[in-house]
């Protein structure tokens, strides 16, 4: 016999699917009010993320955005919840409509915007800073730490376990492959892959 899933019409099961999420969306208002972050029914929560913002930072999210956190939800497994945080007291984060994110890290010491329809696989890193100056004598010197802004255009795709540091602009529809560690700007409509992530081939339309 098929599951009861497989049989109910779609949107029965969409319907379904919303009301049993209903318990969740209590807590999920709870912890964005304590978060700072103005919620929205239409975000999904599958296990709680972690969302820290500096005073005078900012964490913007769009509509129908969905985080998981859990490795219930998530074929390739989960080993960290989703984190959101901003590190300095000037930071955006700016994320789109329909937008997901698993398990990953988006860091900001200066701006990251990520535009609409926008897939983040398990285990990636997004960063816009070193976080520490590169030369030894410069460690204990914050001022000289390097930061530029990321942004990922709409319908982009970064992989399970990609890196994306500081400065990148990855372009429009463009799926980066699992594992890269993308350095440089990224054009619309293509794959790239590899350390450092290079244009493999263009995504035919």
């Amino acid at each position: 016999m098929p599951p009861l899933s497989h049989v109910l019409p779609r949107p029965v099961r969409r319907f379904l699917l919303k009301l049993f999420y209903v318990p969740w969306m209590l807590r999920d208002a709870v912890m964005c009010r304590l978060w700072g972050l103005p919620w929205h029914p239409t975000w999904r929560f599958y296990g709680l993320p972690r969302i820290q913002t500096r005073s005078r930072g900012s964490i913007r999210i769009g509509t129908h955005f969905s985080a998981n956190s859990h490795w219930r939800y998530n074929t390739v497994g989960i080993f960290q919840p989703v984190t959101l945080k901003t590190v300095t007291y000037e930071a955006t984060i700016t994320i789109g409509r329909n937008v997901g994110v698993s398990g990953c890290t988006i860091s900001a010491a200066e701006r990251i915007v990520i535009e609409d329809d926008v897939l983040i696989g398990a285990g990636c890193l997004i960063a816009d800073s070193d976080f520490h100056p590169i030369a030894y004598a410069d460690r204990d010197i914050p001022e000289k730490t390097l930061n530029a802004p990321i942004h990922i255009a709409a319908g982009a795709f970064i992989g399970a376990r990609s890196i994306v540091l500081k400065g990148v602009t990855i372009g429009r529809g463009s799926v980066i492959g699992a594992g890269s560690v993308v350095t440089r700007d990224i054009p619309p409509g293509v794959i790239a892959a590899g350390n450092p992530a290079r244009v493999i081939r263009q995504i035919e339309p």
